[in-house]
C-alpha cells in the first residue's frame, strides 16, 4: 500500500559532468570563478514588487540575487512602475530575496514566514519575465515600560521574542532589531512577521532600600516579560496578524535583590591575572544578530580575587583574559544565571586555546585552486558561533600558503574547523587529524595544547543529491526537503551534516557537495528554518525519514515514501531556555572550558609588578532632585572617578534620592551623575558642555550636601518623508552640533542616533539646550523610468530639506522642551560609479582583495557604522563599485597573505551624483615599533593596579586608533619594560598607560624625541630600540580664579603650549582645570615648556582641543614658563 506522499531521489557525482579543457602551453590560463568582480552570462530575469494589501507598485524595493556561481550577490532596484531587471545572468539555480523597509523581507518561493525559499533555476540565454513579488507590511507592537511604581521608565531596552534552536540550544532569541523606551517610557516593536511573540524589556538601573534589618540593600531589575513576570515560562504572547498593529502593551519591570559575584581568576601556569580585568556582560543573541551590553566589571586583586557588586537577576557572559606580555591571548569564559543570591569561589581559569597546524590538499592531488582571496582556516566555536582562531592571534592567522600550509593559533575547546574562501565548486571533503575525521565534528583543544599534521582535504567531486517530491498522485509537491547525517552526534549546527532544500521550477531539489556517509532524508511540508537544526526535533524525524547511503564515484535511484503527518512546528516554550524558566534555582552555565569552575580554591601568590587599589577612609553623600519638580529621583546612577581609584566607584539613589559612598581615599574626585530622561550632570557644572569642577577630599573626611537638581531632557520629533510625500521607514536620524572633533571642525551627533518607524515618525531625545541641525540618512535606491534607467538614491539630507549641511535651520531647544513637528523629505540624487584601481606597496595589482565602500557618523556621545557596497579586486587591478548615491564615505582595500600580512588603504570619498575614475589605492603594511620603557632616575618601573601599555593615536583625521581588544597583549610593557606594538600605520602620537603622577618624559628613536612630535610608520617597516623615559617629577601648577574686583570666580582655566606644532590632543600638552570647592584649581605633570594660560567664564569641552578656538585666545593669555620639578603658582583673572 502507497503511503500519501513519496519522492525520488538521484545520487549524482562530478564524473557525469564534462572534464575540465586542457591547457596549452603558454595560454593564458582562466580565471577562478570568484576571481572575477562580475561574472557574467545571457539570461535575463525581470519581475515587479507590489503592496501586497493594495496591488501598488513599491519602488525603492531591493532585489539581490546570489550563488556561488556568481562570487559576489548581485542587486537591483525596482522603479516607480515597481518593476526591476537583472541582465547577463550566468546560467545557475539562484536564490532571490527581496527587502524594503516597513515590509517583511520575502524570498522566491516563500509561502510563511521562516520558511526556506525555493531556488530560481535559469538556463543560458533564458528570459524569465514574470518573478514577481507582493511584500506584506511587517507587524508592530507598541507599548509603555513601567517600573513598579508606575513611573515611566526611559531607556529600557525592549525585544519581541520566539523560541528557536540557536548555538546549541532551545532558547528565546530576538526576530526584529531591538528598541528602547523613549523618554516617556513609550516603545515600538517593528518589523514583524506574522507569530507569537514574547515581549521582553531590561534596564540596568539600581538603587538601595533599608532592609528589615536596617541594611542597606542594593536592587535592581531582572529581565521582564509581559505582563510583567520574572519568568519567561508564564510570559503572555502577543499574537500579531499580517500588517497588523498591536498595542498598547504595557508591563511593569520586576525589582529583584542585586547579588554580589566573587571569585579568582589564574593563567594557564596558575599565577594570578592581577591587574587583568573581568567583564560581565548581557547578550541577547539571534540568528539574525543581537547585542552585547556591559554590566559591570573588577580588576584583578594581586592574589587573584576579584567581585562584582550589585548584579541584577538575569544570564550574564562573565569573561577575563591576560594582560600579561608572557601569556597572550589567554582568556576564560563562561555564563552564569543570577538570581538575587551571592555566588562565591567562581574560579576563571584562563588558557590561550590550541594551535592547529597543517596542510591543505585537495582528494586527486592536483594543485590548490585559484581563489579570489587569500583561503583561510577558521575555528568556529559551537557554543558561541564566534570565529575563535580569527578573533585572536595574528592577522594573517590561518592564512594558507602556496603548498596549502597553514597555523590556526588560538583555537576555542569546541569549534568546527571550516575554510573561508574556498572557489565556487570546491568543498571541504575531511578533517584529518590523528586518524579521526573532524569534518562535521568540533575539535577540543585545549590549555596551549598543540596538534600538528592536520590534513584538510577538499574536493570538487563530491556527490549530489537531487530528486522530486510527489503526492499519492504522483503530481508535484512543494514541500521541504531535510538531510541529516543518520549519526547524531553529527548533528551540529554549522557542520554541513544538517541541510535543507526546497525544489525548483522543475519540481528538482537538490543538494550539492555532500561528503561521504549515511544520512536520513525526509520532505516535510510545513518546517521553519531553524528546526533544521534541532537535535529534539531531528529525533521526532528518524523513524520517518528513509536511509541514504553517499559514496564518491557511485550513482542510484532512490524512491521514498513518507507521511505527510508530519511534526509541526514546535511552538512550547524551550526546555533548555535561558535559564528562566524554572526561577529559583540559582546555577552556572559552563560554556567550553573544563577549567572554568565554581569550588573556592586557595590564594594564588600575588605577581610582584602588581599592586592593590588603594582604600581610604572618606565619605560623601548626596541627594538628587529632579529640576522641575523638586521631586527626589531614585535611580540616578553616581559615578566617582580619580587618579587615586584604579577604577570609577559608583553609587544609586534610593526611594529618597539620597546616595552614599564609602572607603575613598584623599584625592580628587569627578562627579557624575546621570538617569534616563534626564540630562547627565557633573559636580560643579553650570551649562551644558562645560566641564566639572574637581571635589577635594581628605582622608577621614566627609563631605555632605553634594546634591543635584538634574533637568529633563529636551526633545525632537517629526516625520521623514520621499519627494512624493510618502513616509518613510528605517531613515537614520540625528541631531548635530559642530564640534572639533578628530582633526578637524564637523557635524557631529551629540545624542543616541535613532531611526524612523513605519510611519516614518522619529524622536531624537537626551538633548541638552542648545540649537541643532537635523539630518536624515536613508541608503535604498531605486530605478528611474527614462531610456538610461540611472539608478536613483538619497543624499545625506538636512532639516527643512537640503543636500548643503551649509543651508540647514537650526532647531532650537530649551531645557524639557520637545520641539515637534520636524517634518522634511528626503533629497534624491543620481546614484554614480566610483571605480579605479588598487596596487600592492610593491605595486602589483591588489587582485582578489575586497574593496568597501562604508559610511560613519562619528561623534564624541555615539558613532554608527554603516556597510554601503563592496566589489573584489580583478586581476589586472581594477574594481568598480556601482549606485552610489550623494554622501561622505569612506573607501577601503584590504588584503591579507600569509607572509606579508594584512595591508590596507583608505581615502575620504565625497560623491556628488557624477561618476568618480582613477582612484588609486595603494595599500600600505602596518609597521611595528618595540624599545623599552626606563625611568628618568633608574629606578624600578611603577607598580599599578593595571599594566603599563604603550599605544599610538593617530593625528590622521578620521583615522582610529589599532583596536586593543580582551588578552591583546600588544603593547604591554614586561617586567622589564621591553614592548612591542604592531599595527602602527600613519603618523601618530605615542603614549604611554601610566598611573596617576607619572608622565611621559622623551621618546628617542633614532637621536630624535617624539615625545610631542607624531612618529610616521609606514609599509611595513619596523622600528626598534625605542626608549620611553617616564618621570614623576613633572611640576605642579596650582591657583585661584578671581574676578575683576579680585572675588573668586568660578570659571575654567586652558593651559596650552606658545608653539601652535605641539597643539595635539594625544601630547597631553592641551591642559584645563576648573576650581574644587575651596576655588583652588591644580594642573600635574605638566611637561616644562612655554604655555599659554587664559581663565575663562565659560567653555565648553570640545573648545578645549580645537586649534582655531585656541588661536583666538592667543593675544588674551598669559605667558608662562614652566620649569622642571618646579611647583608653580598661577592666579588668573577670568574673561568673558
Amino acid at each position: 500500500m502507497l503511503t500519501p506522499l513519496c519522492f525520488a531521489l538521484m545520487l549524482l557525482t562530478a564524473q557525469g559532468s564534462p572534464p575540465a579543457q586542457a591547457q596549452r602551453p603558454g595560454q593564458p590560463q582562466p580565471p577562478s570563478p570568484n576571481a572575477s568582480t562580475d561574472v557574467k552570462g545571457t539570461a535575463l530575469i525581470k519581475g515587479r514588487v507590489v503592496s501586497a494589501v493594495t496591488g501598488k507598485p513599491l519602488r525603492r524595493a531591493q532585489i539581490r540575487l546570489s550563488a556561488p556561481e556568481l562570487g559576489q550577490p548581485r542587486t537591483t532596484s525596482t522603479d516607480i512602475d515597481g518593476e526591476y531587471e537583472l541582465a547577463e545572468v550566468p546560467a545557475g539555480r539562484y536564490t532571490v530575496s527581496v527587502t524594503r523597509s516597513g515590509y517583511i523581507t520575502l524570498q522566491y518561493g516563500q509561502r510563511r514566514s521562516n520558511e526556506p525559499g525555493k531556488p530560481l533555476e535559469i538556463s543560458d540565454a533564458e528570459r524569465l519575465d514574470k518573478i514577481d513579488f507582493s511584500l506584506q507590511r511587517a507587524g508592530v507592537i507598541t507599548g509603555r515600560v513601567t517600573d513598579e511604581t508606575g513611573d515611566t521608565v526611559a531607556g529600557a531596552t525592549v525585544w519581541a521574542m520566539q523560541p528557536q534552536f540557536f548555538q546549541g540550544r532551545r532558547r528565546l532569541v530576538p526576530i526584529s532589531p531591538p528598541t528602547h523606551a523613549d523618554d516617556v517610557g513609550q516603545f515600538r516593536l517593528l518589523g514583524l512577521p506574522p507569530g507569537e511573540y514574547v515581549v521582553m524589556a531590561t534596564l540596568r538601573e539600581t538603587w538601595t532600600i533599608d532592609g528589615p534589618d536596617k541594611q542597606k540593600q542594593t536592587l535592581g531589575y531582572t529581565p521582564s516579560y509581559f505582563p510583567g513576570t520574572a519568568n519567561a515560562a508564564e510570559a503572555q504572547r502577543v499574537k500579531v496578524g499580517l500588517s497588523q498593529q498591536v498595542g498598547p502593551i504595557e508591563f511593569g519591570l520586576v525589582p529583584i535583590k542585586t547579588a554580589n559575584v566573587s571569585g579568582t581568576a589564574v593563567g594557564s601556569d596558575g599565577l594570578p591575572l592581577a591587574g587583568s580585568t573581568v567583564m560581565l556582560s548581557q547578550e541577547v543573541m539571534g540568528p539574525g544578530g543581537g547585542i552585547m551590553s556591559m554590566a559591570g566589571n573588577s580588576r584583578v586583586a594581586p592574589d587573584g580575587t576579584w567581585t562584582l557588586r550589585n548584579v541584577p537577576g538575569g544570564e550574564y557572559q562573565l569573561q577575563v583574559a591576560s594582560v600579561d606580555r608572557e601569556r597572550p591571548g589567554e582568556m576564560a569564559s563562561l555564563t552564569l544565571q543570577v538570581q538575587g543570591v551571592d555566588l562565591e569561589g567562581v574560579a576563571l581559569v584562563a588558557d590561550g586555546g590550541g594551535t592547529l597546524a597543517g596542510q591543505v590538499v585537495t582528494d586527486d592531488g592536483s594543485p590548490l585552486p585559484e581563489a579570489a582571496s587569500p583561503i583561510r582556516v577558521y575555528a568556529r566555536r559551537i557554543a558561541s558561533g564566534m570565529s575563535s582562531g580569527s578573533r585572536r592571534g595574528p592577522e594573517n592567522n590561518g592564512v594558507i600558503a602556496a603548498d596549502g600550509r597553514f597555523t590556526l593559533e588560538a583555537v576555542a575547546g569546541g569549534s568546527l574547523i571550516r575554510l573561508l574562501g574556498l572557489p565556487a565548486g570546491w568543498a571541504l571533503k575531511a578533517i584529518e587529524i590523528s586518524g579521526r575525521d573532524y569534518a562535521d565534528g568540533p575539535l577540543e583543544l585545549r590549555g596551549g595544547q598543540r596538534t600538528t599534521g592536520a590534513r584538510l582535504i577538499i574536493s570538487r567531486s563530491l556527490p549530489s543529491i537531487s530528486g522530486h517530491i510527489t503526492d499519492e498522485k504522483d503530481a508535484g509537491v512543494d514541500a521541504s526537503v531535510l538531510l541529516f547525517a543518520a549519526d547524531a552526534s553529527k548533528w551540529t549546527e554549522g557542520s554541513g551534516a544538517l541541510r535543507t532544500a526546497r525544489p525548483g521550477k522543475s519540481g528538482l531539489f537538490r543538494f550539492d557537495a555532500v561528503r561521504p556517509g549515511d544520512y536520513l532524508v525526509v520532505a516535510v511540508e510545513n518546517i521553519e528554518q531553524w528546526q533544521a537544526n534541532d537535535p529534539e526535533f531531528l529525533e521526532e524525524l528518524r523513524d520517518r525519514a528513509t536511509k541514504v547511503t553517499v559514496d564518491t564515484g557511485r550513482s542510484e535511484v532512490v524512491t521514498l515514501r513518507v507521511k505527510r503527518q508530519l511534526p509541526a512546528p514546535n511552538s512550547q516554550p524551550p526546555r533548555l531556555g535561558i535559564g528562566r524558566w524554572e526561577l529559583g534555582v540559582v546555577s552556572l552555565v559552563l560554556l567550553a572550558s573544563p577549567q572554568v569552575s565554581v569550588q573556592p580554591q586557595q590564594p594564588q601568590r600575588p605577581r610582584r609588578d602588581i599592586v592593590a587599589p588603594q582604600k581610604g577612609t572618606a565619605i560623601l553623600r548626596g541627594h538628587v532632585v529632579a529640576a522641575d519638580t523638586e521631586r527626589p529621583l531614585r535611580r540616578v546612577r553616581v559615578r566617582i572617578s580619580a587618579p587615586e581609584l584604579s577604577e570609577p566607584k559608583t553609587a544609586s539613589t534610593n526611594l529618597e534620592g539620597a546616595y552614599e559612598v564609602r572607603d575613598l581615599p584623599a584625592g580628587r574626585y569627578t562627579i557624575q551623575v546621570s538617569r534616563g530622561g534626564y540630562l547627565p550632570l557633573q559636580y560643579g557644572q553650570r551649562r551644558p558642555g562645560e566641564p566639572g569642577k574637581p571635589l577635594q577630599l581628605a582622608d577621614g573626611e566627609t563631605v555632605d550636601a553634594i546634591d543635584f537638581r538634574l533637568p529633563r531632557a529636551g526633545a525632537i520629533t517629526g516625520q521623514i518623508l520621499d519627494e512624493t510625500g510618502e513616509p518613510v521607514s528605517g531613515v537614520t536620524v540625528a541631531a548635530m552640533q559642530v564640534q572639533f572633533f578628530r582633526g578637524r571642525r564637523r557635524l557631529v551627533p551629540v545624542s543616541d542616533i535613532t531611526n524612523t518607524d513605519d510611519t516614518g515618525q522619529y524622536r531624537v531625545g537626551a538633548l541638552s539646550p542648545g540649537d541643532y541641525v537635523i539630518m536624515a540618512l536613508f541608503r535604498e535606491s531605486w530605478v528611474s523610468k527614462d531610456r538610461d534607467r540611472q539608478v536613483l538614491g538619497y543624499a545625506t539630507t538636512y532639516f527643512p530639506g537640503t543636500a548643503s549641511a551649509a543651508e540647514a535651520q537650526r532647531v532650537k531647544v530649551a531645557v524639557g522642551q520637545e520641539v515637534a513637528a520636524i517634518d522634511f523629505a528626503l533629497v534624491p540624487g543620481r546614484a554614480a560609479t566610483v571605480s579605479g584601481t588598487a596596487l600592492r606597496s610593491d605595486g602589483a595589482p591588489l587582485a582578489g582583495a575586497t574593496v568597501s565602500l562604508d559610511q560613519y557618523i562619528r561623534g564624541p556621545v555615539s558613532s554608527m557604522a554603516s556597510s554601503v557596497s563592496g566589489t573584489k579586486v580583478a586581476a589586472d587591478g581594477s574594481w568598480t563599485i556601482r549606485n552610489v548615491p550623494p554622501g561622505e564615505y569612506e573607501l577601503e582595500a584590504t588584503a591579507t597573505d600569509r607572509e606579508r600580512g594584512t595591508e590596507r588603504a583608505t581615502t575620504i570619498l565625497f560623491m556628488q551624483g557624477t561618476d568618480v575614475e582613477g582612484i588609486t589605492l595603494t595599500t600600505g603594511a602596518a609597521g611595528t615599533l618595540s624599545g623599552h620603557v626606563v625611568t628618568d632616575d633608574g629606578q624600578p618601573l611603577p607598580t599599578s593596579v593595571t599594566r603599563l601599555r604603550v599605544v599610538p593615536d593617530p593625528i590622521t583625521p578620521d583615522r582610529q586608533a589599532p583596536m586593543i581588544v580582551m588578552g591583546d597583549d600588544n603593547g604591554l610593557v614586561g617586567a622589564d619594560g621591553a614592548f612591542t606594538f604592531k599595527g602602527l600605520l600613519g603618523p601618530s602620537i605615542l603614549r604611554v598607560w601610566l598611573p596617576a603622577g607619572w608622565a611621559v618624559k622623551s621618546i628617542e628613536i633614532g637621536g630624535t624625541d617624539y615625545a610631542q612630535t607624531p612618529l610616521d610608520v609606514r609599509g611595513g617597516q619596523h622600528v626598534a630600540g625605542a626608549r620611553i623615559v617616564i618621570t614623576k617629577r613633572f611640576p605642579t601648577i596650582a591657583g585661584r580664579i578671581t574676578d575683576d574686583k579680585g572675588k573668586p570666580a568660578n570659571g575654567t582655566v586652558l593651559l596650552f603650549p606658545s608653539d601652535a606644532s605641539k597643539w595635539f590632543t594625544a601630547a597631553d600638552t592641551l591642559r584645563s582645570a576648573r576650581p574644587d570647592q575651596s576655588g583652588n584649581f591644580r594642573l600635574e605633570t605638566v611637561r616644562p615648556g612655554q604655555y599659554l594660560a587664559i581663565a575663562l567664564d565659560y567653555v565648553q569641552t570640545w573648545q578645549l582641543n580645537d586649534p582655531e578656538f585656541l588661536e583666538e585666545l592667543r593675544d588674551r593669555a598669559t605667558k608662562l614658563t614652566v620649569a622642571e620639578e618646579s611647583i608653580g603658582e598661577l592666579n588668573l583673572t577670568v574673561k568673558k
